[in-house]
């Protein structure tokens, strides 16, 4: 089964949408979203945040957050 940092990466690649084009929408930092795609917790700026930049990711691409 796929990582959720997986799972972000491959259907914000299907459906074309840039980190910067994610970055802007959700004014997360493209560095904390390139953080969740290799599943890099511990850049992250703590577990609060992390769950909530990941269901942001998440709806914006269309996956259950």
């Amino acid at each position: 089964m796929a990582s959720l940092g997986e799972r972000l990466r491959r259907q914000r690649e299907r459906q074309g949408i840039s980190l910067a084009d994610i970055a802007a929408e959700t004014r997360i930092s493209r560095r904390y979203l390139e953080a969740l795609e290799r599943d890099d917790i511990r850049t992250l700026p703590g577990t609060l945040f992390a769950k909530s930049f990941a269901r942001q990711y998440a709806s914006l691409v269309g996956l259950n957050e």
